[in-house]
């Protein structure tokens, strides 16, 4: 059952991403209520300066852009390569394949715009919203680091594979002179 579950993420980065949306949408509103405590209360409190707050976010901000163009990287090496084993990988891999390397990319530029978003709204005196999309901000980096991190150490093996391979072949061509 774990199993097939794991299957369902891996192959569909857009469950995760959804389940991003709908966990922070319930974490907001069972705050607002009351019936959870406020997480954020420290750092958007009266307290704590709101240039503070907006430097958190904007760092927030930095961070997600950097995912978002290693994410980049990441699918140009793997579309790219023209090693025979990286064909292979494109060829079937299929949709899934093609899902999570628009995964990668997709949660960098959504954690930036959530970043983005959150800076505008606490600068324009509504920092109990702005908190929220700062929260969305950080689970969708997360997310695509996560992602990012996984496909890199396949690529990477891929690589090392192909690497393998070809030395193999030319100890065998030179063993055959």
């Amino acid at each position: 059952m774990l199993r097939k579950a794991w299957g369902g993420i891996k192959d569909k980065p857009a469950y995760t991403t959804w389940l991003i949306v709908v966990v922070v949408a319930i974490h907001a509103f069972a705050t607002s209520l009351g019936w959870i405590p406020d997480v954020w209360s420290k750092i958007t409190g009266d307290d704590n300066g709101g240039d503070n707050v907006v430097n958190l976010y904007i760092a927030m901000l930095s961070v997600s852009a950097l995912q978002a163009s290693f994410a980049g990287v990441i699918v140009s090496l793997g579309l790219s390569s023209e090693y025979s084993s990286f064909r292979v990988l494109r060829a079937e891999g299929g949709k899934a394949l093609r899902s999570n390397w628009m995964s990668i990319t997709r949660n960098g530029f959504i954690s930036s715009g959530c970043a983005l978003v959150a800076t505008l709204l606490q600068l324009m005196g509504s920092g109990n919203v702005a908190v929220w999309f700062f929260e969305a901000s950080v689970l969708f980096c997360m997310h695509g680091i996560m992602r990012l991190l996984w496909l890199f150490s396949r690529l990477i093996r891929l690589v090392g594979a192909e690497d393998a391979k070809e030395q193999r072949e030319k100890h065998v061509k030179h063993a055959g002179h």
